[in-house]
């Protein structure tokens, strides 16, 4: 073969025709032109001027008189070798090589005067065709083509009509004498198929030099018009469209030369705006429909482009849009393409209204995409120039359309009209709509529209839910408050303007004709002011008023929202309309019918939702702050207007349904701000307070209306918080109110309903009595009235005694009659249930009486005879009957008897207080204090110690537990709870056998309810029917006094029983200070009978740390709220705080108790719950210490290491800093949760710390051994510390830095020490490899911490890149990397589990020690140690592509001699020198250490940068010849050719092809041998499958680049022309492929399979792919994959030509990658 830079081509010019001249002797040439012709094809390009001649003259004397036969095939060849000739239309070859090409076109015609049916065609189909091809596929060559095509392409355009013109009208016929040159010319270029002649020229049209481009244009213009036979016959629609697509495409360089050209294409020879070559300014549209009258608005200009040109753009325009592409460069294509078609009117103005709309759904539908925001940005920018270029009418016709067909009930899906909806959202919201005509025109109308739109679509409110489109109301409603925004005043009030004056309407015209106005301004005048006739601005304005009120009413009337915020933006527009609106009275009757709850249809009021209610208050309030507004509503209506308003938020005020208690609070203040008359709101609450007949003067308030008064009271202050402080944004007076007189306003909303109250204290009696009592005792500022109550109640107790007189009465006589007394009270408890259907008051008063006389006796001087009674078991008895029958009213009476009836079983000396409600003044959310009667029954027991101690009931705990989780007891829990408090020191040390089941009762009932109420607040149509407020706050208190009373029972009873070692004080108690410090001396606890008790309150510990957690959590401020009813978020927001003081209060003193059980807990919540803890650094379990005062870090880091401690070595501490283990952790969590801690706290919380962490880390290190599991988290832990200190200057931080440096050095010695790599060294489990591919593999929560040798590596990852944080000398950082590299790396790239032992945190650990100066030397050592095992290439590919490139690339660079030394491996082959076996073993191994050197040589060319082995080229085709020289019996062998292909398919990825030149002839001559052994008996022992295998890879390779220089030698594999498709029935095929494909066929005569492909794609990818050859048996791989790859091999690459599909070189890429890592290949 001749190689393109042999001296032949040098030679004087007789010895090179003379070697010609030999071969042509006899058709030699002719025969063996594939072996001579490519190394003749590449000269002409790059030969010197004294060549070119030579080269030419061989062109034409010996080439060009060849049989056509032989230069069919390789025609496209041939031109590419001469159209560099023609590049330059002034040198000395360009006419010499003109007439060359002629003269090639006329030897190839012969083939072509018979068609495929034999008739007769043009003989230059197939020079045209070759041409084509040649401009399609060589863009270097291009230029040359298209000065041939310049002068010799036929016109193609039409013949000149009969009258003259080029443009074929209708009804005039062709001028026949053109008709049958045209045709021939049609049918010489574009037969046998028109598609590439479209291709040709859109290559040329988006070719990258501008020059091309005008070229091709000019041709366009002059040769194929655009309404020429070819492209609106015989070309295709979508070759059509690509034609002008690509012609479009060229308005991007804003080039005016380019863009004239294309104007004049697009709009034909004869139109009336080109004027001597040139195009005159187009006129403007507005001028053109002003000439044309009123009957058309736009008027076509340009017939001959809208007739031929413009479905094909529109179609291209929307195509390209249609892709949706991820690239902001191809996403804003179309947008600057239409954007420059607007310079032309003639065009924009017919291309623009069909891609408006599709534009602006792709743009809208790009936010939605997971692109970085500099691409939002880069499309958004663009959208917004091309919606400032198109004209403000054309912009609200286009919305005007998609907006009312997505209103109209049946026109669009729902899904497609929330769609629609959204996008016109988003124009509206994101460009520039401020425009003049937009606001004062379009705007309001399209407000009307959107409006009368709405009425329509809810005059039939269940067949609108019923068809699911109540979701478009949303977004149609913020369109409107979007729009409303933008309006200015005057475009609804102005009283004249051009269209007549502005007097009101007397009566709105109706809906339908408002809509037909509409829509013909729209439709028919296409929004243009100067032709449509419009309404003025007043009129637009009250028709918008009217509706807007009749909007709101049908929408709080039907309640057709599906959101509460739907009903806010609703209000938010009327509100928005009234104050910009026209100064006119509406009609609002029906209006204020329905404020005030009536509707025609029945005329009652009726009852809706909260928000219902809450839109009524905020419609009524716009009216009443808009100034022209106020007179609207009269004296008259407002007394029925507020009372009706008032009365529904009285309803939302009740405590047991307090979902929107807080939003009603401030409604009713609002309410109060607006009404100029407050008597009204003040009468109206205190009838609503008074609304039952009293039965005395006293008992007129119904309990449920003073509740909803004390709700009221309540969130007073919460909604504006004092009354110097926010109470003014609750209520907002009209101007000029001071301060003092908005408080004057506040006292006196609640002053009158707070007397009424108030009068129910004199009247004990009275049921409302004890219900005011404890609401005033639970306000903390109002200690006057609570003396009042005390001393009237104990007025009213003092009447009740039984006045004692011993003169007067036996004892005998009193003792019998009390015990009458007492069995009739007793009788008349039991026997209540007969009594059910009498005067329900009269029995309530008997049995309090009962009550009180039992409760009197107990109190009594007869009191043992009461207490030998045991009237405790039946009083027990008749509480749980009364629970279960929800007769809370006697629950209170009955355990005030009960629990004095218990008192004195014990203690008789104890007197019975007054009653247990007014012991102590407290809120119900502040945890009360325990009653101390453990202390005084301790010293009842010393003075008489004889006395017996009763245990209290069995069924005392059953009640107790029955009364806290029966929802009919809320009403009295706070009884309960106070219950429970005085009862819990009964059971003295029995109350540990008790503990468990009450916290579970606790603990069960909040979660229920936590439950119900998340799904309350969750949904708009749930509602809490719970009083949430007090109830969890009262389960909490009672949890934490059963918490805190067996803590101290348990704190005594250690403290009794164990001895004192040290006279140092101890904290004890629930609430006293506890001291845990690891190095701390305390106190010694023996192991006594009290560990039971102790592990009892401990679990109860867990489970309330629990519970209160999963409150902290709801209560979340940093939460999304987005699932939340926004109608209740105020309420929400409300309850939410409240919970988390309370358990903030709670979490305090459980810590102050039991830090270390405490801290345990969480660590396993924070362990087991991936949702909460997505990342430890930022997890809410972190938030939840930070926030907390008695979990400071000084305390939790002594307690996270006793933890450790108790784990890892638990004899080396102290029994009190011990823990109980009851939290199932392990060391390596504890320890992970200790460095997830530290890196949470600030940096200035080390200098409480370092000096307890520093000395951890050395008592670690003094014996390491039981922390030998820990020790990687360990490390990580000091690097941490290391981090923080770094960013503080506490301290001598010379010495600290010093200190810490020591101890991270001696750790990571004593971690490699005890646990070094090489011996515990694994292969990775397929989980690991699963995360290294970076999938979201889940594992168990338990393993997630586990710390092996991929933690130690994953830790030493994490903290490489800080080392210089932690070793701040340079030696001291070097000689930690040796250690790394050779006590990790080392041992694991020599384990004899390399590489399935390498994971991706190994290579990221190697990635960060090449970011460290110092450890250059050991990394290059341990690179090269991995690179050159003979294991590597079995490493995963995700691996090798994600970590291994990066690592090659920059150890080659900071290498330079690994290519020559990886050349020196490659050793010519030579005869093998030993026989029989040994020579088999030593070929095999010659083989194999080629192989692999041949795989390392081509990895290093891949993972290097572009053109970096340049400089070994030579050397490295040098060995190639070597190696290509081997035979089957050498050493190495020819097994090697699979390894070769592999590097040459590298270099051509990596290298320029400029200089591969020298390559090309051995690339070509070996893939030719190759490709042949397929043949069928083509050798004895049959081809090589593999290497086959990889050699017709490489031919596919070399297909799908498309480099220049091989295209030159592509006619020698596969059919490259037309041919592929369209072959003559007299003509073979002489490429290899398709005459293997035939021989292959014969052989085997059954069809094989197909290869899948993707020609339909943008990319050309190659055939041959890791998914096609994968679980093919060797021995199968030619018969299954390389037959069909034969078989569709040059139809493939033809229909990528034809596609103009762009070379996919990461394809290319990621092939070569898997067959390099494939070590199933190697010998």
């Amino acid at each position: 073969m001749l190689e393109s830079k042999t001296p032949l081509w040098s030679a004087p010019k007789d010895i090179g025709g003379l070697c010609i001249c030999v071969l042509d002797t006899g058709n030699g040439l002719a025969a063996d032109l594939g072996l001579y012709l490519p190394g003749l094809t590449p000269i002409l390009s790059f030969a010197a001027l004294s060549v070119k001649p030579n080269v030419l003259a061989i062109f034409e004397a010996h080439i060009v008189p060849l049989r056509p036969a032989a230069l069919r095939p390789a025609l496209k060849s041939i031109l590419l070798a001469l159209l560099p000739g023609l590049e330059e239309e002034n040198s000395e070859e360009f006419d010499r090589t003109l007439r060359i090409v002629n003269a090639l076109k006329v030897s190839v015609a012969y083939h072509d005067k018979k068609g495929l049916d034999g008739e007769e065609s043009s003989p230059d189909q197939h020079f045209w065709q070759c041409m084509f091809l040649a401009c399609i596929t060589s863009s270097t060559r291009r230029p040359g083509g298209l000065a041939y095509l310049i002068r010799y392409l036929p016109n193609l355009g039409n013949p000149p009509s009969a009258n003259g013109t080029g443009v074929l009208v209708d009804g005039d016929s062709s001028n026949p004498k053109y008709e049958a040159p045209l045709q021939k010319a049609i049918d010489t270029v574009v037969s046998p198929d028109a598609g590439l002649l479209v291709c040709c020229f859109c290559a040329g049209l988006q070719d990258q030099q501008p020059l091309t481009q005008r070229g091709f244009l000019d041709l366009l213009v002059t040769h194929i018009p655009l309404n020429s036979v070819v492209l609106q016959e015989k070309v295709g629609p979508a070759d059509l469209q690509k034609l002008v697509l690509a012609a479009t495409s060229v308005v991007a360089r804003k080039d005016m030369s380019l863009n004239r050209r294309l104007w004049s294409w697009f709009l034909g020879p004869e139109h009336p705006s080109e004027v001597n070559g040139t195009v005159a300014a187009s006129s403007s549209p507005r001028s053109a429909s002003e000439s044309t009258g009123t009957e058309k608005v736009v008027v076509q200009h340009t017939p001959y482009f809208e007739k031929y040109g413009l479905a094909p753009l529109v179609e291209g325009i929307l195509s390209m849009i249609a892709k949706a592409s991820a690239n902001p460069v191809e996403r804003t294509r179309p947008l600057r393409i239409s954007l420059s078609l607007m310079d032309r009117w003639e065009i924009g103005c017919s291309v623009v209204p069909r891609v408006f709309l599709p534009s602006m759904r792709s743009v809208w539908g790009y936010q939605g995409m997971n692109t970085s925001n500099e691409a939002q940005a880069e499309v958004i920018r663009s959208a917004k120039m091309f919606f400032d270029g198109v004209e403000s009418s054309l912009i609200w016709s286009e919305l005007y359309e998609v907006t009312s067909n997505a209103l109209r009930p049946g026109n669009l899906a729902p899904g497609a009209a929330e769609d629609t909806l959204q996008m016109v959202d988003f124009v509206v919201a994101n460009f520039n709509i401020r425009e003049e005509e937009m606001q004062m025109v379009h705007m309001p109308l399209i407000l009307l529209m959107i409006i009368l739109h709405l009425l329509q679509l809810f005059k039939q409110p269940q067949a609108l839910k019923k068809s699911n489109r109540t979701n478009v109301l949303h977004y149609t409603l913020r369109i409107a408050n979007s729009l409303i925004e933008y309006i200015p005043e005057r475009a609804l009030s102005a009283e004249t303007d051009t269209k007549g004056s502005g007097s009101p309407m007397s009566s709105l015209p109706p809906d339908k004709d408002i809509l037909e106005f509409i829509g013909e301004f729209y439709t028919e005048s296409k929004g243009n002011v100067d032709v449509g006739k419009s309404y003025t601005h007043f009129q637009i304005g009250q028709m918008i008023l009217e509706n807007s009120f009749t909007l709101i009413t049908v929408l709080m009337i039907h309640e057709v929202h599906q959101s509460d915020s739907e009903l806010e933006s609703a209000v938010s527009l009327l509100a928005s309309i009234i104050r910009k609106g026209p100064v006119i009275k509406p009609g609002l009757d029906q209006f204020f019918a329905t404020l005030v709850g009536k509707t025609e249809d029945s005329g009652q009021p009726q009852v809706r939702s909260f928000a219902v209610t809450a839109a009524k208050v905020s419609a009524l309030e716009a009216i009443f702050l808009a100034p022209h507004s106020t007179s609207w509503v009269s004296a008259a209506l407002s007394r029925i207007v507020f009372p009706a308003l008032i009365n529904e938020l009285w309803q939302a005020l009740s405590p047991s349904r307090p979902k929107h208690n807080v939003e009603a609070v401030r409604c009713l203040w609002r309410l109060y701000a607006l009404c100029d008359d407050h008597q009204i709101i003040d009468s109206t609450i205190v009838t609503l307070m008074v609304q039952c007949q009293p039965e005395s003067l006293t008992d007129f308030i119904e309990i449920e209306n003073a509740r909803k008064f004390t709700t009221l009271w309540a969130h007073t202050p919460s909604t504006s918080a004092s009354s110097q402080g926010r109470r003014s944004s609750i209520v907002r007076p009209r101007p000029g109110v001071d301060a003092n007189a908005k408080l004057a306003i506040e006292i006196s909303l609640l002053e009158r309903p707070l007397l009424l109250l108030l009068d129910a204290l004199s009247d004990p009696s009275c049921s409302l009595f004890p219900f005011v009592v404890n609401w005033l005792q639970s306000l903390a500022l109002l200690t006057p009235p609570i003396i009042i109550v005390s001393v009237n109640e104990q007025q009213v107790l003092e009447g009740l005694d039984l006045e004692e007189d011993p003169d007067a009465v036996e004892q005998e006589s009193v003792s019998s009659i009390q015990d009458y007394v007492v069995e009739t009270a007793i009788k008349i408890l039991k026997g209540r249930r007969q009594f059910a259907k009498h005067n329900i008051e009269a029995q309530y008063q008997l049995y309090q009486t009962s009550l009180s006389l039992l409760r009197q006796f107990y109190n009594g001087p007869l009191v043992s005879s009461m207490v030998e009674k045991r009237l405790e078991d039946s009083l027990i008895d008749e509480l749980i009957r009364s629970v279960e029958a929800g007769e809370h009213s006697l629950q209170t009476s009955l355990m005030e008897v009960i629990l004095a009836a218990l008192r004195s079983r014990n203690a008789k000396e104890i007197p019975l207080p007054s009653t247990t409600r007014h012991q102590h003044n407290s809120s119900r959310d502040i945890s009360k204090p325990i009653p101390n009667l453990a202390v005084a029954i301790e010293n009842s027991d010393m003075k008489s110690p004889t006395l017996s101690r009763l245990p209290p009931p069995a069924k005392l705990l059953e009640s107790i537990i029955l009364g806290l989780r029966t929802p009919s007891s809320r009403p009295v829990l706070e009884s309960w709870t106070d219950f429970l408090g005085h009862c819990l020191p009964l059971y003295e040390e029995g109350i540990f056998r008790i503990l468990l089941p009450l916290v579970g009762c606790f603990c069960k009932t909040l979660e229920s309810l936590l439950d119900h109420v998340k799904e309350a607040y969750e949904s708009p149509q749930l509602q809490v029917t719970e009083v949430l407020d007090p109830t969890i706050a009262l389960l909490l208190n009672g949890l934490e006094q059963s918490l805190a009373t067996a803590h101290d029972v348990l704190t005594n009873s250690e403290a009794t029983t164990a001895p004192i070692k040290s006279p140092e004080p101890q904290a004890s108690g629930f609430f006293g200070n506890m001291v845990s410090g690891v190095f701390n001396n305390e106190v010694k606890s023996a192991k006594t009978p009290t560990a039971n008790n102790r592990l009892t309150v401990l679990l109860c510990f867990k489970d309330a740390m629990r519970i209160c957690f999963f409150l902290w959590c709801w209560g979340d401020t940093g939460k999304d709220y987005s699932f939340q009813d926004n109608s209740a978020m105020a309420s929400f927001n409300y309850i939410t705080l409240r919970l988390r003081n309370r358990t903030r209060r709670i979490f305090e003193h459980l810590f102050a108790a039991e830090a270390l059980e405490c801290l345990e807990t969480l660590i396993e919540l924070w362990q087991k719950s991936p949702l909460l803890n997505p990342d430890p650094s930022s997890s809410l379990i972190l938030d939840l210490l930070s926030a907390l005062e008695s979990s400071r870090p000084k305390i939790i880091m002594p307690a996270i290491f006793n933890a450790i401690y108790s784990r890892t070595n638990p004899a080396a501490l102290e029994p009190g800093r011990k823990s109980s283990l009851t939290s199932t952790l392990g060391d390596n969590v504890s320890a992970s949760f200790l460095v997830a801690y530290v890196r949470s706290l600030d940096d200035d919380a080390m200098d409480e710390i370092w000096t307890d962490c520093i000395t951890f880390l050395k008592d670690v290190l003094a014996n390491p051994m039981p922390h030998r599991q820990i020790l990687p988290r360990l490390i990580e832990f000091t690097a941490v510390l290391g981090q923080k200190v770094d960013n503080t200057s506490f301290g001598e931080q010379r010495k600290m830095r010093r200190e810490l440096g020591d101890l991270f050095v001696r750790l990571l010695t004593a971690t490699l020490t005890i646990r070094p790599i090489g011996a515990a060294q694994e292969a990775a489990t397929s989980t690991e490899q699963l995360s290294s591919d970076g999938s979201n593999f889940k594992v168990p929560a338990e393993s997630r911490y586990a710390i092996g040798t991929e933690g130690l590596v994953s830790v030493l990852a994490a903290i490489t890149p800080s080392l210089s944080k932690v070793l701040v000398d340079s030696d001291r950082i070097a000689s930690t990397a040796n250690t790394i590299s050779t006590q990790v790396l080392g041992p694991t790239f020599r384990s004899k589990a390399f590489p399935e032992n390498v994971t991706r945190r190994t290579l990221e650990l190697l990635q960060a020690l090449a970011g460290i100066s110092e450890a250059s030397k050991p990394l290059k050592r341990d690179v090269a140690e991995a690179f050159n095992d003979s294991r590597f290439f079995s490493t995963p590919l995700t691996l090798a592509l994600n970590g291994w490139l990066g690592i090659l690339r920059s150890w080659s660079l900071g290498d330079k001699e690994r290519m020559p030394e990886l050349l020196t491996r490659l050793i010519p082959p030579a005869a093998a020198g030993v026989l029989g076996i040994g020579a088999t073993s030593a070929r095999t191994e010659a083989d194999r250490k080629a192989q692999l050197n041949l795989r390392r040589i081509a990895l290093l060319v891949l993972a290097a940068a572009n053109d970096t082995y340049v400089v070994n080229l030579t050397t490295l085709q040098d060995k190639i010849v070597d190696l290509l020289n081997a035979t089957t019996t050498s050493s190495p062998s020819s097994m090697t050719r699979a390894e070769i292909y592999m590097l040459i398919r590298a270099l051509v990825l990596k290298i320029s092809p400029i200089h591969l030149a020298p390559l090309w002839p051995m690339i070509g001559s070996e893939l030719f041998d190759a490709i042949s052994s397929a043949y069928p008996n083509s050798g004895s022992e049959g081809p090589n499958t593999i290497c086959l295998l990889q050699a017709c890879k490489l031919l596919d390779t070399l297909l799908a680049l498309e480099i220049d220089d091989f295209q030159m030698q592509e006619w020698l594999f596969i059919s490259d022309t037309a041919d592929a498709f369209y072959r003559p029935p007299d003509l073979s095929s002489v490429a290899l492929v398709d005459d293997l494909t035939e021989a292959l066929d014969e052989q085997k005569s059954q069809a094989s399979g197909h290869l899948p492909t993707d020609t339909d794609g943008e990319t050309r990818k190659p055939l041959l792919t890791k998914t096609v050859t994968k679980d093919i048996p060797k021995e199968d791989l030619l018969d299954k994959v390389l037959r069909p790859f034969f078989r569709q091999l040059s139809i493939h690459a033809l229909e990528s030509t034809y596609n103009m599909q762009v070379p996919d070189w990461q394809a290319c890429f990621d092939e070569l990658m898997a067959d390099l890592f494939d070590d199933s290949t190697l010998v």
